[in-house]
C-alpha cells in the first residue's frame, strides 16, 4: 500500500472531517470499495495531470502591464511585484495524495514565495469540496500571519476545510455568482460493523488499560446511543473554525456558520466573500495591495 493512501485511509477511519456532505456522500461508495482492499482512483485526472493543476506559480509584471505565468521560476528570475499563486484543488489533505498538494506543502510554498523580496503579494485559488481537520488550521494561519497580502478566489467552490483556509486571507472574491461558499461545520462518519462480524463468527472484544479506562470512549459511547462527549469534541472543533472566520469576516454571524453552503451574492451579504470578480480583476486587486504596501512602507 502506497503511504499516500495510507494517509487517506487512517483520516476516513479515524479523522475529523470539515467537508461538504454532498461530496462526501457521493465518495462513499469509493471509500467502501478502498477499505475493502480495491484499488480506487479518486480522480479522473491522472497523478502526473494533478501535480500540474495544484503546482504553485508566478504571475509576473511585464512593460505592458500585463502579467505573464512563469513556471517552475528561480528565485533570482523573479522580477520585483510579481503575484505569487498557489491553488487549492480537490479534496483537502495534509499530505500529498494522488498528485494533489496536501496542505504542508502549500503552507511551506507559501512561506517560500513569500520570503521572496519579488513577490509583493498571493492569491489563494480554491475548486473544493473541504476535507481532513488536520494540517487545515495551520495553512490558514500560515496564510493570516503572512506579512504580505494574501488573497483568497473562489474558482467555482470554497467549502468547509477550503474555506477555513481562505478565510485566512485579508480579502476573499469569488469567481461568478454561480459559485458556492459556506459549509463551516465538522463532521465525522462511525460505522459499526459488529453485526457483520457476527455473521462471519467473529467474536470482538476490546479492553484497555486500568490506568486509560477513557481510551477511545467518546467513539464507544456514540456507536452504543450516547453521542454527548462525541458531540462536545465536534463542537469545540467547530469553535476553532468560527474563531478562526472571525479574525477576518468580523460581521459574520453564528447563524452563518451553520453548516450551510450559499450562493456567490448571498455569501457576500453574509460578509462570506468581499465580491465578485475574474481572476484578471483580483491579478489587479493584487497589484493595488502590492501598490498600497509599498507606498506604506516608504
Amino acid at each position: 500500500m502506497k503511504g499516500s493512501n495510507f494517509q487517506l485511509i487512517s483520516q476516513i477511519v479515524h479523522g475529523q472531517w470539515l467537508i461538504d456532505d454532498g461530496f462526501a456522500q457521493k465518495m462513499m461508495p469509493l471509500v467502501a470499495r478502498m477499505l475493502q482492499g480495491e484499488p480506487v482512483s479518486f480522480y479522473d485526472t491522472s497523478e502526473e495531470e494533478n501535480e500540474e493543476v495544484s503546482a504553485a506559480y508566478v504571475l509576473a509584471p511585464q512593460g505592458s502591464g500585463r502579467m505573464v505565468k512563469m513556471e517552475h521560476a528561480r528565485e533570482h528570475e523573479i522580477p520585483s511585484g510579481s503575484i505569487a499563486v498557489i491553488p487549492q484543488r480537490g479534496v483537502v489533505m495534509k499530505e500529498n495524495f494522488c498528485g494533489i498538494a496536501g496542505t504542508a506543502q502549500m503552507r511551506e510554498e507559501l512561506n517560500t514565495l513569500m520570503d521572496n523580496p519579488n513577490i509583493g503579494a498571493a492569491i489563494i485559488v480554491a475548486d473544493s469540496p473541504g476535507g481532513a481537520v488536520n494540517g487545515t488550521f495551520e495553512y490558514c494561519d500560515a496564510i493570516y500571519t503572512s506579512k504580505k497580502p494574501v488573497i483568497g478566489f473562489v474558482d467555482g467552490l470554497a467549502a468547509s476545510a477550503a474555506y477555513a483556509i481562505l478565510s485566512g486571507s485579508g480579502e476573499i472574491y469569488a469567481s461568478h455568482e454561480s459559485a458556492v461558499i459556506g459549509s463551516i461545520g465538522v463532521m465525522i462518519t462511525l460505522r459499526d460493523y459488529s453485526d457483520r462480524l457476527k455473521e462471519l463468527g467473529i467474536k470482538e472484544e476490546t479492553f484497555t488499560s486500568t490506568t486509560s479506562p477513557n481510551k477511545n470512549s467518546m467513539y464507544t459511547k456514540a456507536l452504543n446511543g450516547e453521542p454527548e462527549d462525541l458531540e462536545a469534541f465536534l463542537d469545540a472543533q467547530h469553535a476553532i473554525f468560527m474563531n478562526s472566520v472571525r479574525r477576518t469576516r468580523t460581521e459574520v454571524t453564528d447563524e452563518t456558520m451553520d453548516g450551510s453552503v450559499y450562493l456567490a451574492n448571498e455569501a457576500k451579504d453574509r460578509d462570506l466573500i468581499d465580491g465578485i470578480m475574474t481572476f484578471e480583476k483580483v491579478t489587479e486587486r493584487a497589484q493595488e495591495l502590492i501598490d498600497i504596501m509599498q507606498l506604506t512602507s516608504i
